[in-house]
């Protein structure tokens, strides 16, 4: 698996968890939205909405890496390395479904972004020639659309302003213009303008569920709803007088993405029958503000507690050869070993009494893909100088082998344990040829000459004077991960002479 469909299977493991979440929101948030208006008032109804991004927040938000438990002293040495190119996949073409998944859901999002572009461009075109007019009390700029079709209307997200048509004056009588323009300049007060560009991404990003473009819809209603009941508390306005300025609003031929709109598309019989209400006291607002604040963040928090920390991806389960020798006391090994191990759930289990003096030491081994060609080691060890059982974990890559070395030192007697740990994916297969710049071969046979001419090519150097060393006398060696430079030092002291290198040569002259 490529890098790129790594990131797509990601991705789809991502998409398909933030769309449950999403869509356990907004059911919430839809099921909520009605019953809490009525008890908390219409004005801070919209608050329940920030219910959304804060779920969707939580579950992105990283969780605290639960710090692996530190190894105890008795661990001496945990080492490893080598380089190992992972076996090629198998041959045949498969669909890569999640990359095609995840390039539509890309492609669909960018179309909605476009669109809500175009039509948000579209509708700032038809406002050339607008001109800015001087409305006492408002902070936000005002003009007049030569368009009678355009506006009332707070029209963009930070820069705005505020649109009226151009029979504004004549249309509306001079009490019902007082409340259109302080119900537009609720909205420039609240940033709804921001908040539907906002709220425009989410849809963008859940462009394919269809909660996501009814929760916009109602989003924007009960944003209208909420500067209605604002406009009313503040200026204590004969509702007649506000529903006679929203039965004369016309429908708006174009869509308005970023902005408010007070237009027809709104549910008007919604809006007239929530002007029967009566406007809440400041104390039920506080508290109605502190219970969708505590709805909000309840729901957030609950979201990040269930979600667990992000597992660690790991390639494929793969059977893997294991060669294992084991010795204690800083002894040579005395106990080798070659198991298969077929899945993580298979282990190598060994026992060692060579130390009469410590109970004996016992434990298992364990391998498991790891990402980027790697392998995760598993040991479990017990018994010997430890008094209590240790579980160290080795990340290393096929090679040379990886070293565990436990226990501690005793009365000034070393009880340590050592694993040195070879392993490779597959059961049945030659043990990979792994090019790490060392040499790994055993000799027993071939000449001095031929044996520095090999390993000076293995170096990237030039033997210069091989006929100083015996082409006759066959000679034998172990060079099993021995540095270049280092092996031609060693075929020296075999034959009494000694190499001495210079810049890209190297020759070989008596000790």
């Amino acid at each position: 698996m490529n890098s790129l469909e790594l990131l797509a299977a990601t991705w789809m493991t991502q998409a398909v968890r933030l769309t449950w979440i999403f869509t356990l929101a907004v059911v919430l948030v839809l099921f909520l939205r009605r019953p809490l208006r009525r008890v908390v008032g219409t004005e801070d109804a919209p608050v329940l909405w920030l219910l959304m991004p804060l779920v969707l927040l939580a579950a992105l938000a990283p969780h605290p890496v639960m710090p692996l438990e530190a190894l105890p002293p008795v661990v001496v040495r945990i080492a490893g390395g080598g380089a190992w190119v992972a076996p090629p996949a198998p041959a045949g073409w498969t669909v890569p479904w999640h990359m095609l998944a995840m390039a539509a859901w890309l492609l669909g999002a960018l179309a909605v972004l476009a669109s809500v572009g175009i039509v948000q461009r579209r509708y700032l075109r038809r406002l050339a020639g607008a001109r800015a007019i001087d409305v006492a009390d408002t902070r936000t700029p005002v003009w007049q659309a030569l368009d009678s079709h355009l506006g009332p209307a707070v029209v963009g997200a930070l820069g705005v302003r505020i649109v009226l048509p151009a029979d504004f004056h004549t249309r509306y009588t001079p009490a019902e213009q007082v409340l259109i323009l302080a119900h537009e300049q609720v909205h420039a007060r609240r940033r709804d303008g921001l908040w539907r560009l906002l709220a425009q991404g989410l849809v963008a990003l859940f462009w394919f569920h269809p909660l996501a473009w009814y929760a916009l819809a109602c989003l924007r209603q009960d944003q209208e709803l909420a500067c209605d009941a604002a406009v009313l508390r503040e200026r204590g306005a004969p509702r007649r007088d506000y529903a006679g300025a929203m039965l004369k609003t016309q429908a708006s031929p174009l869509m308005l993405p970023v902005g408010c709109s007070w237009s027809a598309r709104h549910p008007l019989t919604e809006r007239v029958a929530m002007l029967k209400l009566p406007v809440p006291t400041r104390a039920r607002r506080l508290a109605g503000r502190a219970a969708l604040g505590a709805i909000a963040l309840a729901g957030s928090f609950a979201v990040y507690a269930a979600q667990s920390a992000p597992p660690v991806q790991h390639s494929p389960v793969v059977a893997f050869t294991l060669e294992l020798a084991v010795s204690v006391g800083g002894q040579a090994p005395h106990l080798h070993a070659t198991s298969c191990l077929k899945g993580a759930d298979d282990t190598y289990r060994f026992v060692n009494h060579e130390d009469k003096s410590l109970p004996p030491w016992q434990g298992q081994v364990g391998i498991v893909p790891a990402p980027d060609g790697q392998m995760e080691i598993h040991a479990r060890i017990a018994g010997g100088s430890l008094k209590s059982p240790v579980t160290p974990i080795l990340r290393t890559r096929v090679g040379p082998k990886a070293a565990i070395q436990i226990g501690r030192v005793v009365a000034g007697m070393d009880h340590t344990l050592r694993l040195e740990i070879t392993a490779w994916p597959g059961c049945g297969t030659p043990r990979p040829v792994v090019d790490d710049g060392n040499v790994h071969a055993r000799f027993a046979g071939p000449s001095a000459r031929v044996m520095a001419s090999t390993f000076a090519e293995r170096a990237g150097l030039t033997l210069v004077d091989p006929g100083s060393l015996d082409n006759a006398q066959p000679v034998a060696g172990n060079f099993e991960g021995v540095p270049p430079r280092r092996a031609l030092q060693l075929i020296g002291s075999l034959v009494g002479m000694k190499p001495v290198f210079s810049g890209q040569t190297v020759r070989f002259v008596a000790q």
